[in-house]
């Protein structure tokens, strides 16, 4: 079948905690479960990559997301966990011949900016940044997120949108902040939510 997608897609969630508490998401954005076990999930990719290969695919994407990784209130730590993680599953990709591109999904709405830049800059990943004009941002979180993703441009694969009924009507109003300055900057990815 000459139409088959041959890449494979991991969504792996390390843990929920979030500084937002968006109106469409059902995470405990509390919890701090997970947030001890990040390198525990190496195997259980190892497995999925393998799984992967063996139905035919020859290269595959994995989106690691939280909860938010790059909280401010996360400790500096798990960025090392972070760092452990994407290495591991990088190599493991190399070993069995399936490349893997690693990204990691963000809120954009963070200020310390300094440990995100060296995760990035060692590891090589990209960022997809959420985005959605309604029922994520207020006015103070709004400002940090158009910061963000202006300082860190160079890093964001792409901008990610869930199409929500509020968010369809934001964007049938125009009344999505900084959306012209996004689709005209970067590769807007709209999903839907199941």
């Amino acid at each position: 079948d000459t139409k088959k997608n041959n890449e494979g897609e991991l969504i792996v969630i390390l843990f929920e905690y979030c500084n937002l508490a968006c109106q469409f998401c059902t995470q405990d954005h509390s919890s701090v479960v997970g947030m001890d076990t990040v390198m525990e999930k190496v195997e259980s990719v190892k497995n999925a990559l393998n799984v992967l290969k063996a139905r035919g695919k020859t290269k595959t994407t994995i989106n690691l997301m939280g909860g938010e990784l790059f909280a401010d209130e996360v400790d500096d730590r798990l960025f090392d966990d972070y760092l452990s993680l994407i290495r591991s599953i990088t190599d493991y990709g190399t070993e069995i011949a399936m490349p893997v591109k690693i990204m990691i999904a963000t809120n954009m709405v963070w200020t310390r900016t300094d440990r995100v830049k060296k995760l990035l800059d060692s590891s090589g990943v990209k960022i997809n940044a959420s985005y959605d004009p309604a029922g994520r941002f207020n006015k103070e979180s709004l400002e940090i997120f158009y910061s963000r993703v202006t300082e860190f441009k160079d890093y964001i694969s792409h901008i990610g949108v869930v199409m929500t009924k509020p968010n369809i009507k934001k964007f049938m109003s125009e009344q999505a902040p900084y959306f012209e300055y996004l689709y005209n900057n970067f590769t807007i990815v709209f999903d839907n939510y199941t």
